[in-house]
């Protein structure tokens, strides 16, 4: 199950890349963590996702992205 979920996100980080034509340094980790206060963050180019639930996760992984594709516009 972890396997499927860390593979399903790495196809969908993909898919964003390849999409938004940005983002080619960053890499995506499922550590999924119960009762976490967040549910995923950017450390240097890694996307964090803590979200246990799958669907949930993806999510994440999308929203967390975008945030840091405008972050490096706002603050290059």
């Amino acid at each position: 199950m972890a396997f499927e979920v860390s593979n399903r996100l790495s196809r969908e980080l993909e898919k964003l890349k390849r999409r938004l034509n940005a983002g080619y340094e960053l890499t995506v980790k499922w550590m999924p963590t119960p009762q976490s206060e967040i549910s995923g963050e950017v450390v240097k180019n890694c996307i964090y996702v803590y979200e246990e639930d799958e669907d949930k996760a993806v999510e994440v992984l999308k929203h967390k992205f975008l945030d840091y594709l405008i972050a490096n516009v706002i603050e290059p």
